[in-house]
């Protein structure tokens, strides 16, 4: 019975200790995108092992097209591939891109895509226990 509990004991500590995991929602890239850039830096300098994934849909899939620009001309395709360089995965929901007459070769490369950007959230928390975060 004891070596029981100690199993269990170590199982649930271990299960407690795995690595931090966050999804970010950008879903308007004018207002989210430098928010979400430096929210990801400061993680990622507190705890470099986080695993973080930007899911963009709706108008937050401006961030990941070729030569965007924000309201007052800043690109960030620069800063974006520096996170992706430190691990981060980017995901653009195809369904948004299909409303917005948006196609893939008008994307930065490196980009990942997914059917739904509501799903592929649900499907990261529930899943894989990813923490939800919209800036």
């Amino acid at each position: 019975m004891r070596w029981l509990l100690l199993s269990l004991l170590l199982f649930c500590s271990t299960a407690f200790a795995d690595t931090v995991k966050v999804v970010f929602h950008l879903d308007e890239a004018d207002r989210q995108t430098a928010k979400t850039i430096r929210q990801i830096n400061n993680q990622l300098n507190v705890d470099p092992t986080t695993k973080i994934t930007i899911v963009a849909s709706g108008n937050g899939l401006e961030i990941f097209e070729k030569g965007y620009t924000n309201a007052k001309g800043e690109e960030y395709a620069p800063q974006l591939a520096e996170l992706k360089k430190r691990g981060v995965v980017f995901e653009a929901c195809t369904y948004s891109m299909g409303v917005r007459g948006i196609n893939k070769e008008q994307m930065l490369e490196n980009i990942s895509y997914v059917p739904s950007g509501s799903g592929r959230i649900s499907e990261l928390q529930f899943k894989e226990h990813y923490v939800y975060f919209k800036p």
